[in-house]
């Protein structure tokens, strides 16, 4: 098992370990308890783009989906289901509780020091990345309705040289990273100019963003984040869904199965992977992983489907990256996890396979 993979187990264990501390908990729920809107993030598979991280909110609250460019067609078979359940589970919540919302944040990303650390899906073309999220943005009001009575989708970027966001609202932007000066106060007063018809209660759970990656933009500032980590250097592959405790920033890029040809994204990212690794022999001496991983909430049925999602997946992406970057696997000795991950501990339960099985 190379030192990747070892690294990978190893640090499950210690992030289940973290998410279960009484510590944890309690700030998890002091959090929730304050701050009730659910909160969908739709983001690229770019291992830098990691929102709980830049933000300093609690792991295990924000519901992540990505997909290559944070491209996602609502339409499609694989995406149509949660968009479906997000609005299903707020509309649920409220008519229990009397009152809850939704807040889904379509992201994109690029880096202000070099057009060519920006988003490789659009080519580092900001501009159309940018569009296409609000595009995205605009296909979730059509289906959760413009008067986001429910649900409030909102167009943020992510500059990823100092983890900043730049939120867009009604005819302004606000950069993070332009305003570190603001006090809560001066945060929460922009955000409700550039949102005249959020409720003051979703309003004052987006501030938490706010506030927190001011202060991650300060810290990142401070300790100037060296040249090398800018750029892609991913070294896994991950496929699927289950990844919070990863709670990396440039350490996997992750695929999720929510557009009909997922399996070209998995294409793009062993190719960016192998490139890493060849580019850099300290990478390339701790060795690539691929993992495949499906979530569940209840034992039973619910984790023995999901056992047998993440081997589907697994059997699938296993072969795209054997015949179309078949160097991964020959000069630097590829390795396959399949695993389920129980949403409760955040414990990883790991399948003993043999990819050789897979032919």
């Amino acid at each position: 098992m190379n030192d990747n993979t070892n690294f990978l187990i190893e640090h499950n264990k210690r992030q289940s370990k973290d998410f279960l501390s009484p510590d944890q908990v309690q700030k998890r729920e002091d959090y929730q308890r304050q701050h009730k809107t659910d909160v969908m993030i739709t983001k690229c598979m770019d291992g830098r783009v990691n929102v709980p991280v830049i933000t300093g909110i609690p792991m295990g609250v924000f519901a992540p989906y990505r997909s290559m460019g944070a491209v996602f067609d609502i339409g499609s078979p694989g995406f149509a289901p949660h968009v479906r359940g997000f609005y299903e589970h707020v509309r649920g919540r409220r008519i229990k509780e009397g009152e809850a919302n939704g807040i889904v944040i379509n992201t994109y990303h690029f880096s202000k020091g070099s057009r060519e650390r920006g988003c490789k899906g659009f080519g580092f073309d900001t501009e159309r990345a940018c569009k296409c999220t609000k595009l995205l943005r605009g296909d979730f009001e059509e289906v959760y309705g413009k008067a986001h009575a429910h649900v409030y989708p909102v167009c943020v970027g992510v500059e990823t040289d100092e983890d900043a966001l730049v939120i867009h609202g009604e005819g302004k932007t606000l950069d993070v990273s332009e305003h570190l000066g603001y006090s809560e106060e001066d945060f929460r007063r922009e955000l409700r100019l550039m949102f005249p018809d959020m409720k003051d209660v979703v309003l004052e759970d987006l501030l938490p963003l706010v506030v927190g990656n001011r202060a991650h933009v300060e810290k990142v500032k401070k300790e100037h984040k060296p040249i090398v980590e800018l750029d892609h250097r991913e070294s896994t592959i991950a496929v699927g869904r289950g990844f919070d405790w990863l709670h990396l920033v440039n350490h996997a890029l992750i695929v999720g199965t929510f557009n009909v040809d997922w399996l070209h994204e998995v294409s793009v990212a062993a190719h960016i992977v192998h490139e890493n690794l060849k580019r850099e022999p300290e990478l390339a001496a701790k060795g690539a992983t691929l993992i495949a991983s499906a979530p569940y909430r209840k034992p039973g049925v619910d984790a023995a489907v999901s056992r047998q999602k993440a081997m589907s997946m697994a059997r699938a992406a296993w072969a795209r990256v054997k015949k179309n970057e078949p160097g991964l696997l020959e000069n630097f000795k590829l390795e396959l996890l399949v695993g389920t991950l129980d949403r409760n501990t955040m414990l990883m339960d790991w399948i003993d396979v043999d990819p050789e099985s897979f032919e």
